[in-house]
C-alpha cells in the first residue's frame, strides 16, 4: 500500500531501499550477519528448550496435543483449541516437528525456539536498517541476553506469543517503508504480501492490536501531522505550546472514558456476559443499542477528526492488491464461520475484546509494577509468569544465594532500564516535540516510533484489552518487540565510562537470571509419574480437572485420553469420548492437593471440584462411586454412572472462568527460606 505525496514541496524522489538505509547500503555480509544471530539466538536458548518439561503446563500441552493430531494428520486445527482468538500457526510448525522427531515436550518447543531465531534476526536486521551495525549488533545481544520473562517465553509454545514479536518486526519495518515521502510505490504482488502479512497478525494472537495502535498513531501524528494541522481541526496555541503533550494525553484519556462509558469488560458473576454497556445507568433494553451507537459516534468521530477516515479513502481504492491479501490473511476467521454453520466444527468460546474500564485498572497497576522484575530486571520469578493458576506447583529454589542475590540486583536492573528509556527519549525531545506539535512528514525515526510501541504496549495492558478475568502479565512480554532497539541506542549513545558500567551490569544479571532459571527448570513435569502408571495399568480414558487432564493426555502422547471435568472449552471431547464406552466404569483423578480455582455458576455459586462431585454421587448412588485405588496425592475413582451423571460439557451462553490470580505475581514469596 503506498501513502500519496502530499502537496508541499518535496525532496528529489529516491528508492525506499536508499532512504531506508543510514549508513552503507545492505551487504552480503548483513545477510550473513543475520543468520548468524538466528544460529546464535536458538543455540543459546536450546538447552533451555530441552527443560521446557520443567515448567510444562496444560496450555502449553494443548498445543502439543494439536501437534500431535497434526503430525498423524488427524484433523487441522484453524484456531488454539476451544480459543478462537488466537491461531494455530504455533501448532502446525510443532507439528512439522512431531513427525519429524516424534512427540514430547521438547520436541513441540522447537516451534518457539525457531520463532525466536527469527525474532533475534528481525532485531539485528531492522536496527541495521534504522540506525547502524553497531546498534544492530547490540538490539540482538540484548535480546539473546533478555530478562527472564522473555527467557522463558521463548521456547513456551502457548498461544503464539513469541510468533507475534517475530512477525511485528518486520512490520513496523515495511511500515516506515512504505510510508515514507517518495517511497517508491509497491507492485502487485508486493502490495497482496504486506497486505496479508499486516493482517495476519490478528490472526496471530490478539495483542497485535499494540502494534495496529503503534501504527496509527504514528501515522496520523508523525507521518501526516502537518495535514492534520493544516486541516484546522486542532488548535495550534495548544500543539505549539510546551503543553502539548499534555494536550494529547488529556484527549486520549477522554476517548478511552468515553468508550468505557458506552461498554467496558468486567468479570460479572452474575451475568452470562463480560460486556457492560452505558455502566447500567439506562434500562437494559435500550443500554446495548446506545452504548454501540456511542462507540460508533466516538470511533467515527475520531477518524473524521483526525484525519484518518479521509486518507483511508484516498488509499484503499487504488491499493486492490493490498486489500486482496488482507482478506487472505482474514480467511481463517471466515472459513471457521462457515465449518461452524455448516456443522462440521462445533462453536468455540472466545474471549472477548474490549477495554477494561480506567477506574478498574488498579490491580492491573499493581500487577504491571510487581511484573518488573521478571520482565525487564533479573528477577528469580520468572516461572510464575507461566505456571501461576495452572495447576503446577511453582519450582522450589535451586541455588537460594543465588535467589537472594538475584532479588537484591532486580530493583537496581529495573531502575537502569528505566534510566536508558528515559534518556533515549531525552535525545530524542526534538523529535518528539515535532510529533506532538504535528510538524511530522514522514514516519518517526526508529527509537522514537519503539519508545510510542513502549507507551501504547503499557497502556493497552494497563486497559487488559484481551481479558476480562485476569490481570495477565504476559500481555506485557510484546514490550521486547521495542525495548531491545531502544536499549541498543541508549547503550550507543552512552559515554564510554558509564557504558563500560551498565551494560556489563545489565546483561550480567540478565545472565545470571537466565542460568538460574535453567537450574530451576531440571526437572520432569510433576504428572509425568502419574501419566506413566496409568497408562502401565491400561487406563485408556479418565475424567479429571482441566490441568490433569490435558497434562497428563499430552505426557502420555494420547495414550490415555482426559475429558476435563466440567470444562468451558471442551477441547477434548470429540478427540477422546470413545474411550467411554457405555456401560463401563469411568475412571476419574483427583488431585488432592491441587489448588485450582474451579470458577462460578451463572447465580455467583463456586463451582464444586471433581473430588466433592465424586463425594456427592458415591451418597446419592451409593456403591456407585468408588476409590479403586490411590498414588501418591491422587486418589483414582471408579464410577458405575453415565459421564452425564457427574460431568457436562458447556459451549455456549456459559460464563468464562474466573482467574483471579491466573497470571500474577502477587502469590510469589520475595524470599526464600
Amino acid at each position: 500500500m503506498e501513502t500519496p505525496p502530499s502537496t508541499s514541496t518535496r525532496a528529489p524522489r529516491l528508492s525506499t531501499y536508499k532512504r531506508l538505509t543510514t549508513s552503507t547500503a545492505w551487504s552480503l555480509g548483513d545477510s550473513v550477519r543475520t543468520a548468524a544471530w538466528m544460529l546464535a539466538a536458538i543455540l543459546a536458548r536450546a538447552p533451555m528448550a530441552a527443560r521446557v518439561e520443567g515448567v510444562l503446563d496444560h496450555d502449553q500441552s494443548i498445543v502439543g496435543l494439536m501437534a500431535l493430531d497434526i503430525a498423524a494428520l488427524r484433523r487441522w486445527p484453524i484456531f488454539f483449541d476451544g480459543q478462537r482468538y488466537m491461531g494455530a500457526l504455533e501448532a502446525y510448525v510443532a507439528g512439522l516437528f512431531v513427525a519429524l522427531f516424534g512427540h514430547s515436550p521438547v520436541t513441540v518447543a522447537l516451534s518457539p525456539l525457531l520463532f525466536f531465531g527469527v525474532f533475534v534476526a528481525g532485531q539485528y536486521a531492522v536496527w541495521r536498517l534504522w540506525a547502524d551495525r553497531k546498534t544492530g549488533h547490540w538490539a540482538a545481544l540484548i535480546t539473546i541476553l533478555s530478562a527472564p520473562m522473555l527467557a522463558l517465553w521463548s521456547v513456551v509454545p502457548r498461544g503464539g506469543y513469541i510468533e507475534l514479536l517475530a512477525w511485528a518486526l518486520p512490520v513496523l519495518a515495511i511500515y516506515r517503508a512504505v510510508t515514507r515521502p517518495g517511497a517508491d510505490p509497491l507492485s502487485k504482488p508486493r502490495q497482496a504480501a504486506w497486505g496479508f502479512l499486516l493482517a495476519f497478525g490478528y490472526f496471530l494472537n490478539p495483542l497485535s492490536l499494540i502494534v495496529y495502535s503503534t501504527l496509527a498513531v504514528d501515522w496520523t501524528f508523525g507521518r501526516h501531522g502537518v495535514d492534520l494541522k493544516r486541516s484546522g481541526r486542532v488548535p495550534r496555541s495548544a500543539v505549539e505550546g510546551r503543553w502539548a503533550t499534555l494536550f494529547w494525553g488529556l484527549i486520549g484519556l477522554g476517548l478511552v472514558v468515553g468508550l468505557a462509558l458506552c461498554c467496558h469488560v468486567e468479570f460479572r458473576a452474575k451475568g452470562l456476559s463480560p460486556f457492560v454497556f452505558c455502566t447500567e445507568w439506562v434500562p437494559a433494553k435500550i443500554a446495548l443499542p446506545l452504548g454501540v451507537a456511542g462507540i460508533a459516534v466516538l470511533l467515527g468521530g475520531s477518524m473524521w477528526w483526525s484525519g484518518l477516515a479521509g486518507r483511508l479513502i484516498q488509499v484503499l481504492p487504488k491499493s486492490p492488491w493490498f486489500m486482496i491479501g488482507t482478506l487472505g490473511a482474514l480467511f481463517p476467521f471466515a472459513m471457521y464461520n462457515l465449518c461452524v454453520r455448516a456443522g462440521v466444527i462445533p462453536p468455540a468460546q472466545s474471549l472477548p475484546i474490549w477495554i477494561r474500564a480506567p477506574w478498574f485498572i488498579g490491580v492491573n497497576i499493581r500487577d504491571g509494577f510487581q511484573a518488573l522484575g521478571p520482565l525487564v530486571g533479573c528477577s528469580p520469578h520468572g516461572p510464575a509468569s507461566v505456571l501461576i493458576g495452572q495447576g503446577v506447583e511453582l519450582p522450589a529454589a535451586v541455588w537460594p544465594n543465588t535467589v537472594r542475590l538475584l532479588e537484591w540486583l532486580t530493583p537496581v536492573t529495573v531502575a537502569l532500564v528505566i534510566v536508558l528509556l528515559g534518556l533515549r527519549a531525552w535525545n530524542d525531545r526534538r523529535e518528539w516535540r515535532r510529533f506532538w506539535s504535528l510538524q511530522g512528514e514522514d514516519a518517526s525515526p526508529g527509537t522514537v516510533l519503539a519508545l510510542l510501541g513502549l507507551i501504547v504496549s503499557t497502556g493497552l495492558y494497563l486497559l487488559q484489552a484481551t481479558s476480562p478475568n485476569a490481570s495477565s502479565i504476559r500481555y506485557l512480554v510484546p514490550i521486547w518487540i521495542f525495548l531491545p532497539g531502544v536499549l541498543a541506542s541508549a547503550f550507543c549513545g552512552l559515554p564510554k565510562v558509564a557504558l563500560r558500567f551498565a551494560a556489563p551490569f545489565l546483561l550480567g544479571a540478565w545472565c545470571l537470571a537466565q542460568v538460574n532459571l535453567w537450574a530451576e527448570m531440571n526437572r520432569p513435569s510433576p504428572l509425568r509419574p502419574l501419566a506413566e502408571i496409568l497408562e502401565k495399568r491400561g487406563v485408556r480414558g479418565m475424567v479429571a480437572e482441566t490441568p490433569l487432564a490435558l497434562m497428563v493426555t499430552n505426557l502420555s502422547h494420547g495414550h490415555v485420553g482426559a475429558l476435563e471435568f466440567r470444562s468451558t472449552w471442551p477441547r477434548l471431547w470429540d478427540r477422546y469420548i470413545s474411550r467411554f464406552p457405555e456401560g463401563q466404569p469411568v475412571t476419574c483423578v483427583v488431585d488432592t492437593e491441587l489448588g485450582w480455582y474451579a470458577g462460578e455458576d451463572p447465580t455467583g455459586a463456586r463451582n464444586t471440584t471433581i473430588g466433592e462431585e465424586l463425594r456427592k454421587v458415591a451418597k446419592r448412588f451409593p456403591g456407585k462411586a468408588r476409590i479403586a485405588w490411590r498414588f501418591q496425592h491422587y486418589e483414582i475413582w471408579e464410577v458405575d454412572l453415565p459421564l452425564s451423571e457427574f460431568n457436562s460439557v458447556e459451549v455456549e451462553n456459559t460464563p468464562l472462568p474466573s482467574a483471579p490470580g491466573s497470571a500474577n505475581l502477587a502469590s510469589v514469596s520475595n524470599t526464600v527460606p
